[in-house]
C-alpha cells in the first residue's frame, strides 16, 4: 500500500502493524524455526487526480503511472511464547506526464511479541524514507505497544498506542510529533478463509506550525474472502475509512469557521492466483476529501492492475 493513497503515511504504517500480528495468531507454536517470504510486483495505475495528500497538494490532473513495489519478511520462533519479525519494502511510482508527483518509499519494520494465555503483547519500530521527483522528503519514525488479545477461536481484538515523528525535508513547519490510540476487532470465519474488522481510531498530530496541528477521529472496516473460482484461487478484499481532522487554527482569508476536514475512502482489491507464485492484482480507490482549504478540498479515483511473484 503506498502511502500517499488517500491516507497519511501515518495511517499506512498503523495497517501494515496487521500483518505479523495477523500471522502470529494463526502460527503453530512448534520448535524454534525461522521463516523467510517475499513478494515482487509490477503494474499499471491510472489516477484522476496526482496528488500528494501529506502537502495537502492536488494537481487537478490525471496521469498514469508505472508502479514497482517489493517486500521482504522475516520471522523467527524463539521459544513456544516468544517470536520476532522484521521486513522491508520498497514502493517506487513514475508518473508518465507528472514527474513532480514521482515518489519512492523505503520501508523498515521490528516487531517483537509474547504469548501469554490468551493473549500476545507487542512491540515494534517502523521506519520509513519517502523522495519526492527524486529528492528527500518525509522521514517517518514510528513504534507502538500493542495487545493482541484472543476472545473465542474467531475472534480477536487489537488495542495500541502508537507514538511518532515526522520530518519534512523542505517543509520544517510541518515537522510534527504524532500520538494514535486505536482498538481493532477481527472477527473470522470457523475456516479461516474470510475475516471482517472494524476499527476506531484517535490521531494527534503536533506540527511545529499552528495550522498544522489536528486532531482526527476515525473509524475503519475491512473485509476479505478467499474462494476457488474457473478452479483459480482468488480473494477479494474491501475497506472504508471516515475520518475527521479537527484543525487547531486555519490561515484562510475570509473564511470564519473551523477547519475540520472530512476525508471518506473506499477501495477494492481483487487478487486471482495463476500459480503457487504468480498472481493478477487488480485494485480500485476512490476518495473524497472535503475542507475549506481549496487545496484539500478534492476528490479522486485511481485503478491499478499489476502481476505479482511471491516466494
Amino acid at each position: 500500500m503506498l502511502f500517499f493513497r488517500h491516507a497519511s503515511l501515518g495511517t499506512a504504517l498503523l495497517s501494515l502493524m496487521f500483518t505479523p500480528v495477523l500471522a502470529a495468531q494463526t502460527a503453530e507454536s512448534a520448535a524454534p524455526a525461522w521463516d523467510f517470504s517475499g513478494k515482487v510486483r509490477a503494474g499499471l495505475e491510472y489516477q484522476s487526480n496526482v496528488n500528494v495528500s501529506e502537502l495537502n497538494q492536488a494537481s487537478g490532473q490525471s496521469d498514469s503511472a508505472r508502479l514497482l513495489e517489493a517486500d521482504l519478511n522475516a520471522s523467527w520462533q524463539a521459544t513456544d511464547k516468544l517470536q520476532f519479525f522484521a521486513g522491508y519494502s520498497l514502493q517506487d511510482k513514475k508518473y508518465q506526464e507528472a514527474n513532480d508527483f514521482n515518489l519512492r518509499l523505503h520501508l523498515a519494520f521490528l516487531d517483537s511479541q509474547y504469548q501469554w494465555g490468551a493473549t500476545s503483547f507487542g512491540i515494534n519500530l517502523y521506519h520509513a524514507d519517502a523522495q519526492l521527483a527524486a529528492a528527500p522528503f518525509l522521514t517517518l519514525t514510528q513504534s507502538s505497544i500493542y495487545a493482541m488479545h484472543s476472545a473465542s477461536d474467531t475472534w480477536y481484538l487489537r488495542p495500541a498506542l502508537t507514538l511518532g515523528q515526522k520530518r519534512f525535508d523542505s517543509i520544517s513547519g510541518r515537522d510534527a510529533q504524532t500520538r494514535s490510540l486505536s482498538a481493532d476487532s477481527f472477527w473470522f470465519s470457523a475456516d479461516g478463509q474470510r475475516f471482517i474488522s472494524l476499527g476506531l481510531r484517535y490521531d494527534w498530530e503536533d506540527a511545529e506550525a499552528a495550522e498544522f496541528r489536528y486532531q482526527a477521529p476515525a473509524v475503519q472496516l475491512k473485509m476479505s474472502t478467499r474462494f476457488t473460482a474457473w478452479t483459480l484461487p482468488q480473494q477479494l478484499q474491501f475497506g472504508a475509512r471516515l475520518a475527521q481532522r479537527q484543525y487547531e487554527m486555519h490561515k484562510v482569508q475570509n473564511t470564519a469557521g473551523d477547519r475540520n476536514d472530512l476525508q471518506r475512502q473506499l477501495d477494492l482489491q481483487w487478487q486471482v492466483g495463476l500459480s503457487d507464485r504468480f498472481a493478477i492484482i487488480s485494485k480500485v480507490e476512490h476518495g473524497d476529501f472535503q475542507s475549506i482549504l481549496d487545496s484539500a478540498d478534492y476528490t479522486e479515483t485511481r485503478g491499478s492492475m499489476s502481476i505479482q511473484l511471491s516466494f
